[in-house]
């Protein structure tokens, strides 16, 4: 892996040269060790040790998840699991939950911590799970690959979705690539939202990150009104600048879920908040 690409595809870089930084002085504001590399027939795959205990995840250059192997230590990158706590903290009572993307596996290692029956992950492919759990899963004190409820699946989200039964599923959380992936778009579409309800139970509900800080509001607009065709309720928080969570639910009761701030104060909530350096009163005002 060339050590350039995490700054031909860095929004910090890009930010630094609009305001006239040294070109020197840009690899340093951001220090980073290329940890693992693993090419394969499309893609490579890097992971680079950023500062502390946190670890980020590459595709062909583009950061797609960071996480923190030791988030007693350095917090976990919240915007990396705050889609999952707000998708099952949005239900009443969650028991299966379907996880896409999620390349970095911070959202799965989360969600072995939430009391659900049933945990399905959809991943890209082997290699970046062996990623994930030698990096991220193999250190933590629960391994997401030992829990019996944890079911890992490699195939394309796009049909995995489609081959889902119908209303078998109570939350489904999908942490695809940045906005600027090409991949992106195709979990933007009427289709992929059609899909994504018909999986859905009668008081199910969808969480999906959205990275848009490179692109204005256009993409966040149209994927709101793509949305709000297909569920009954539907809207979207930013919980850091740049990262967006759209959401939508199968309820007839609106997009929050009564009973959701009572659930987001649940000591097994709050103890995932605190490993970002969160507390359920920050989600609460998003």
């Amino acid at each position: 892996a060339d050590p350039l690409q995490r700054f031909m595809f860095s929004e910090r870089s890009q930010f630094a040269l609009q305001r006239n930084v040294e070109p020197d002085l840009i690899p340093q504001s951001a220090p980073a060790r290329l940890g693992e590399v693993l090419p394969t027939a499309a893609v490579e795959i890097s992971v680079w040790k950023l500062t502390g205990s946190l670890i980020e995840f590459r595709r062909n250059g583009i950061a797609q998840g960071a996480a923190s192997s030791s988030p007693e230590t350095t917090p976990q990158p919240p915007q990396d699991v705050l889609p999952l706590i707000m998708a099952l903290c949005n239900h009443p009572q969650p028991a299966h939950v379907l996880l896409l993307g999620d390349d970095a596996g911070t959202a799965l290692r989360s969600c072995t911590h939430f009391p659900v029956q049933q945990i399905t992950a959809i991943r890209q492919d082997p290699q970046i799970t062996r990623l994930a759990a030698t990096h991220v899963w193999l250190p933590s004190q629960q391994n997401p690959q030992n829990d019996t409820r944890v079911r890992i699946i490699h195939q394309p989200t796009e049909l995995a979705i489609r081959s889902m039964p119908p209303a078998s599923i109570d939350a489904i959380v999908c942490s695809g690539p940045p906005a600027s992936s090409i991949s992106a778009a195709s979990l933007c579409t009427a289709e992929f939202y059609t899909a994504v309800h018909a999986a859905l139970a009668a008081e199910g509900v969808f969480a999906q990150r959205f990275r848009s800080s490179d692109f204005g509001p256009e993409p966040l607009r149209q994927c709101l009104a793509t949305l709000s065709t297909i569920f009954p309720a539907s809207g979207a928080v930013q919980t850091i600048p740049g990262e967006i969570i759209l959401l939508a639910a199968n309820s007839d009761k609106g997009l929050i879920t009564p009973g959701m701030l009572d659930r987001l104060q649940k000591e097994h909530v709050r103890t995932e908040l605190s490993l970002s350096g969160w507390d359920w009163a920050l989600v609460a005002v998003l």
